[in-house]
């Protein structure tokens, strides 16, 4: 396995820089394919073996073993240094736990006016867990984002282990915040307006690669209960028009649905834990690495394949297509299939046209596939953080997860460290309107 792959594959299994246990063995949910019942009645191990395969664990390269001159920042697509190593909450600052500064104690941050391009809607440098007006919220990492149906901007803060809600003002206040709800990631709305959360590890404290939990939560007491638990690491969450929840696992390469009401899980494309590249039906069609999903106009399903630097889509009778990516790493803009690269695209959003846009991590930026073609639309290809009137000179760092409005004239990016100790704790906002 190439390094490069590699240290992708230690970081994104350990969950953003967290650490994590190795992903199960291989093989069918309980021995067999098709429909499982993954209630939360049936206990941590009842759907899949977490017992770690032969060969390299996760978490197995600690960051100290890379010399610094063998992975500059710039070269690494996802964080290459897990959490455990050095975890937020045990990182003194002159022996106060920024947490428990009030905030007017709190070192300076850089929140500056809104522009008419690429905007910090909150968070900043400062990795923390403070509700409050623009100027005074904190985040740390902040993952990823869905606009609810109340026009607020929904937040999976992931080093805080939280969900937070930011108005367009950019005042945040915390949803969520319960025992055992810890690393979240994926998040959707459905059309009834339900929101469902997805957290790397399930409500009895248990972390590995498939303790992943989908809960249901509340939008006004903010509690979250548990639909499944222990069902793989399906970071990549959406709604489809029915209720229904897709769920696509990196880990395991596999895209599924989930039918919230009975906790049924149905398999739809890919593979457990065959990673590769076919364009096929159901089982026989293979991914490397799926993230993000979004549901298109048509119905079909739009996936980040992560790895086979593609994007995919998959058909609700599981016929997988290509939609765009030739498979080599890159950054070229152009024919959605036989000209324009990406490399490790993460987060997807699509707007009522139709139109997709695509976190494209490897290389800072945001790219939108739409009539058959693939162009820049944010970013100046720079890992680091810039406000600007002009959408191509701003600079990205975390963008694993995205939306944007319907008539497609505002994104928002969760633009967080990657699970690095590196500034970069916002939420971004993008009128794709501007210059």
């Amino acid at each position: 396995m190439p390094v490069e792959r590699m240290l992708v594959c230690v970081i994104l299994i350990a969950g953003c820089g967290s650490g994590g246990a190795s992903p199960p063995d291989a093989g069918d949910i309980d021995g067999a394919p098709g429909d499982v019942s993954t209630s939360p009645d049936a206990g941590p191990d009842a759907d899949l073996d977490a017992t770690p395969p032969d060969g390299m664990a996760i978490d197995a390269m600690p960051i100290d073993a890379a010399p610094i001159d063998a992975a500059p920042i710039d070269a690494m697509p996802i964080d290459a240094a897990p959490i455990d190593a050095a975890p937020i909450d045990a990182m003194p600052i002159d022996a106060t736990p920024i947490d428990a500064m009030p905030i007017d104690a709190m070192p300076t941050c850089v929140v500056p006016a809104f522009t008419t391009g690429v905007s910090t809607l909150a968070g900043c440098e400062i990795a923390a867990n403070v509700d409050g007006a623009r100027a005074d919220a904190r985040f740390a990492n902040p993952v990823n984002v869905a606009r609810g149906p109340d026009g607020d901007l929904y937040v999976a803060d992931f080093d805080n282990n939280e969900v937070r809600v930011v108005t367009a003002a950019g005042a945040v206040r915390t949803l969520v915040a319960q025992t055992h709800f810890v690393r979240p990631f994926g998040i959707a709305f459905t059309a009834a307006g339900a929101l469902y959360v997805q957290t790397d590890d399930d409500d009895l404290g248990a972390h590995s690669g498939s303790t992943g939990t989908v809960w249901e939560v509340d939008l006004v007491t903010g509690v979250a209960t548990v639909v499944v638990r222990d069902v793989g690491r399906p970071r990549g969450l959406a709604a489809l028009a029915d209720g229904r929840l897709v769920l696509s696992d990196y880990v395991h390469h596999t895209i599924r649905l989930l039918d919230p009401d009975t906790g049924t899980i149905t398999d739809l494309a890919g593979a457990t834990d065959l990673p590769g590249y076919a364009d096929d039906v159901g089982a026989a069609a293979r991914f490397d690495g799926p993230y993000d999903v979004a549901v298109l106009p048509d119905g079909r399903i739009a996936v980040a394949d992560l790895f086979n630097q593609r994007i995919r889509a998959v058909a609700l009778d599981g016929t997988v297509t290509t939609l765009a990516g030739t498979g080599t790493p890159g950054a070229t803009d152009g024919d959605a299939l036989t000209t324009a690269t990406f490399q490790y695209p993460v987060g997807l959003a699509v707007d009522s046209a139709g139109d997709l846009y695509v976190t494209d991590t490897g290389n800072f930026v945001v790219r939108k596939l739409a009539a058959g073609a693939v162009t820049t639309v944010v970013g100046d290809g720079t890992g680091d953080w810039l406000d600007s009137d002009n959408l191509l000179a701003a600079r990205l760092y975390g963008l694993e997860g995205a939306d944007v409005s319907a008539d497609g004239a505002t994104l928002w990016l969760a633009d967080g460290s990657r699970g690095e100790a590196l500034p970069y704790n916002r939420v971004r906002v993008v009128d794709l309107t501007g210059p």
